[in-house]
């Protein structure tokens, strides 16, 4: 991070729909889970102010909306971004597969500077888990800079991800 005395950090999530991108973001924020499911329709986003390295803070989460119809407005969502989660639900193959397969190429082709990396969601349903720890590892290995796996609901791992992003974008220069 750069020596200003407070950064703005636009990070965008990205995924299928119901991978539990809108919960990561309410569980950092505000500290909530909610059962309840509300897709979020084109994009929203949440802002977290906190002290890092004794430097001011300001992340903007920007909630991108999983459906197709809204893929042609990812760019304009994308823009200015200074790191994508890539987000999929541990408990169906099909979003990790989306997530390697289509996700990553529409954030590729305009921004394959930057660092993305990989959330495994849904670690607390054990039982129904479908992907393994080692396959996201073997299959994301040439293009993310760090894969995790994520609770929303219990807070698992929820802290760390964004205490990494702070730490992995400290080495990268952002801001004016």
């Amino acid at each position: 991070m750069n020596k200003f005395s407070e950064i703005a950090i636009k990070i965008v999530l990205v995924g299928d729909e119901e991978v539990g991108k809108t919960s990561i973001i309410i569980k950092y924020v505000k500290n909530r889970f909610t059962e309840d499911y509300k897709p979020t329709l084109g994009a929203d986003f949440a802002v977290k102010k906190l002290k890092f390295n004794e430097k001011k803070v300001k992340l903007y989460l920007w909630d991108i909306g999983g459906q197709k119809q809204f893929k042609n407005l990812h760019k304009y969502y994308y823009e200015g971004a200074n790191l994508f989660l890539l987000v999929f639900d541990l408990t169906s193959y099909k979003t990790f597969e989306n997530a390697i397969n289509i996700w990553t190429e529409d954030i590729k082709n305009n921004y394959d500077t930057i660092p993305i990396i990989l959330v495994g969601n849904k670690f607390d349903l054990e039982n129904e888990r479908q992907v393994l720890f080692e396959e996201i590892e073997k299959k994301s290995l040439n293009f993310i800079n760090f894969s995790i796996e994520t609770s929303a609901k219990t807070g698992h791992n929820i802290e760390n991800l964004f205490l990494r992003i702070l730490e992995l974008l400290e080495t990268i220069e952002i801001g004016p």
